[in-house]
């Protein structure tokens, strides 16, 4: 699918990489957003999550649409409802699933960036199959100075709407409803998506007998398995904990992750166990098809 700016008379040139940041006014919120960037790594041994995006390739793809670095600051919605208002015309990217946007009851095309003029009204909702979705501007997001609330600017979400899932048409591939796993403790054949999800973790069902409870708190990372004394699952989110003391069940691949975040309540997953180095190479091969479409859409970007 091209990715190429839109044309006609007041409406200029894509600009590429810049440094400066798009203002927009929240009006209001429902659901989830949080300003994320690629992630710190090296921090849990104090107790600091990696943060970053659920869906690292949408936030890749929102980033190249307006010619940023693929890790530069986006917003991420989940799940959400958005109003805002444009306080600084510029250039604005949406990407990843489950949201559908307008601009001043326009709607937007999300294979391009879209020019948004001063005033103009953006809309943003959940819809479709998907969770999450990735608002992006040139220069990236300005930490405390890009986002004025105006009404309630912040809110926790407990449940996920479906959307189409437009990552498909740019990976070349079809979203997978199998994700991968390694180091499985129990055999799991098949798990629901629970509608308790968030950036710290999304709960899974289907997993059979309760897990062990009060254990020792050890170590968790991005993707690790827990099972909990009810017998669900808790899949380790980007802003999930350092330690745990539920039994650990298993860790998901990486590269399973977007496919995992953006399932709806609902929906089921089949899990396929593969062996560490097997996951690590998955991973290894996700990162630079990552990084490879990143680039071809970033050249078209600024190329158009």
């Amino acid at each position: 699918m091209p990715c190429c700016r839109q044309s006609g008379p007041g409406v200029p040139r894509h600009p590429g990489r810049v440094s400066r940041s798009k203002r927009i006014t929240i009006v209001s919120l429902y659901g989830l957003a949080c300003q994320v960037g690629r992630g710190s790594l090296g921090m849990r041994r104090v107790g600091v999550p990696p943060g970053g995006p659920w869906d690292p390739f949408s936030m890749a793809v929102g980033n190249a649409l307006v010619g940023n670095d693929l890790g530069a600051s986006s917003i991420e919605l989940g799940m959400a409802q958005l109003d805002a208002d444009v306080a600084q015309e510029g250039w604005l990217g949406l990407a990843g699933r489950g949201h559908r946007a307008t601009l001043d009851g326009r709607v937007l095309d999300l294979s391009r960036a879209t020019w948004a003029k001063e005033g103009a009204r953006l809309k943003v909702q959940a819809k479709g199959h998907g969770c999450w979705a990735y608002l992006t501007a040139p220069g990236g997001w300005c930490p405390g100075a890009t986002l004025a609330s105006g009404g309630q600017a912040q809110s926790a979400v407990r449940r996920s709407v479906g959307a189409l899932r437009e990552l498909g048409c740019y990976a070349g591939q079809s979203p997978s409803r199998v994700v991968k796993a390694t180091g499985l403790t129990h055999g799991f054949k098949s798990l629901t998506v629970s509608s308790m999800m968030s950036r710290a973790g999304i709960r899974l069902m289907g997993a059979g007998s309760p897990g062990e409870g009060g254990l020792p708190s050890r170590p968790v990372t991005l993707g690790t398995i827990q099972k909990t004394p009810d017998g669900t699952l808790i899949v380790v989110g980007p802003a999930g904990p350092t330690l745990g003391g539920y039994e650990v069940a298993g860790t998901m691949c990486l590269a399973s992750l977007p496919d995992l975040s953006q399932a709806p309540p609902g929906e089921t997953l089949e899990v396929e166990t593969v062996e560490l180095e097997d996951a690590w190479n998955k991973t290894t091969i996700w990162w630079k098809h990552l990084l490879q479409e990143h680039e071809r859409l970033g050249k078209l970007s600024v190329r158009c």
